[in-house]
């Protein structure tokens, strides 16, 4: 009857050390791997979106005109049109994962609670086993050594069942790791989700401006200067009277306030610097002032803004509403909490809202072409926050309207440069 027992328990034990055996090699865990041919894919597409900004680069710079403007906005088309096929091939991807951690998960539970079950009922026998003395076990076998060698079996067993258990739990463990980390996966479909509608926001608005532009200018080239003409007079007009209303803010700069050395992330995943604060090459002819007052970053229509630091989103806003082509268009306002500001004009789409906590590195919106632009870009005007508000001032260049904006001393403007990172 010992052999008997102990062959029971034997297999048992082979059940819980080898449970392939027994449950189909539930307990091991399907590597979870992107398919080839999606990677394939998302490789594809990415080429395919460096490609585009490479066509707009080079239409942005091959002069101003109403072919090459049109162009523009269909490679743009293009562009973000495959940006919305990345995201969804991306959240395929994490699909896919999420699916095959689940399973795993639950094929996990119920190969443990399998072995709990067989564990509790060799345990059972054991204990049936303990009341059996090793007197009797001497008394019934034939020499010392065989009863010995049986009653320590039988301890050897039941030991083994404890670690089996322990094995398994450590497992079980592992696999909810593993759950926990799928809920980042979780979370980056929210996210991912939500880009594709900002993305399919930006498509609409896309072709909204390629009508506009035809609908304004008849497709006709000369219609199209014409317009252009008017625009940079409008724009001259506003920046006359938004520079009489700055230069007439009483401000002292305190440099005691103000951070030193690296206080920003950059905006962007990738920068392109267009055009730097001050007096530059393109200054005199863009700007009433004859300075810039910002930094222009290079960024394809749709592509993610992010905060250069904590702080509180203090506005934001759309100037095109009440005078089209003049000044930031799309903008955020946020005032950091190290004693700087900064806002982003030109915006495509606005993903935060006033009074909203931001921390450095967090999606605030998407680049565009709003606003007075000559393409798509990021606008970064920085400054000291104490220095600066949303406030509301007659348009001077669209009559009867009010803007309003940021609006700062002339002198608290600073260079976002100065506390951004070294390229």
């Amino acid at each position: 009857m010992r052999h008997y027992l102990v062959a029971v328990f034997s297999c048992c034990l082979l059940g819980i050390l080898y449970p392939t055996a027994y449950f189909a090699r539930a307990d091991i865990p399907t590597p979870v791997v992107p398919p080839t041919d999606t990677n394939a894919e998302i490789a594809r597409l990415e080429a395919e979106i460096a490609n585009y900004k490479d066509q707009l680069a080079k239409t942005q710079s091959a002069g101003d005109s109403l072919s090459n403007a049109v162009k523009e906005i269909d490679i743009n088309q293009k562009k973000i049109d495959t940006d919305v096929s990345l995201i969804q091939e991306k959240t395929k991807i994490t699909n896919t994962t999420l699916n095959r951690l689940g399973k795993q998960i639950s094929q996990k539970k119920d190969s443990i609670q399998s072995l709990r079950q067989a564990v509790r009922d060799g345990i059972r026998r054991l204990d049936e086993s303990d009341q059996t003395s090793l007197l009797v076990y001497l008394m019934r076998e034939q020499s010392i050594a065989d009863a010995w060698r049986e009653f320590d079996t039988i301890r050897t067993i039941e030991s083994s069942f404890d670690a089996s258990i322990s094995k398994l739990a450590d497992a079980k463990t592992d696999l909810e790791v593993k759950k926990n980390e799928t809920e980042a996966e979780k979370k980056q479909i929210v996210l991912l989700q939500k880009e594709l509608e900002t993305q399919k926001k930006i498509v609409q608005a896309n072709k909204a401006e390629k009508q506009r532009l035809l609908s304004q200018t008849k497709n006709q080239e000369s219609a199209y200067k014409q317009m252009i003409v008017q625009s940079e007079k409008k724009k001259a007009e506003f920046e006359a009277g938004l520079r009489k209303v700055e230069e007439g803010i009483a401000y002292t700069q305190n440099i005691k306030n103000l951070p030193t050395g690296i206080a920003f992330s950059w905006p962007l995943e990738k920068i392109i610097i267009t055009q730097r604060f001050g007096i530059t090459a393109s200054s005199g002819r863009l700007y009433k002032s004859g300075t810039h007052n910002g930094v222009d970053f290079g960024a394809a229509i749709g592509t993610p803004i992010y905060a250069m630091a904590d702080g509180t989103v203090a506005g934001t806003g759309d100037t095109d509403v009440q005078c089209p082509r003049v000044s930031f268009g799309r903008f955020i306002l946020i005032k950091y909490d190290n004693g700087l500001a900064s806002t982003f004009g030109h915006l495509s789409v606005i993903s935060v809202t006033k009074g909203q906590v931001v921390k450095r590195g967090e999606l605030v919106g998407y680049s565009g072409n709003t606003g007075y632009s000559t393409g798509p870009h990021l606008h970064v005007s920085v400054y000291d926050a104490t220095a600066v508000d949303l406030k509301t001032l007659p348009s001077i260049s669209c009559h009867g309207k009010v803007l309003t904006q940021p609006i700062s001393p002339v002198n608290a403007y600073l260079d976002a440069l100065k506390y951004l990172p070294h390229q």
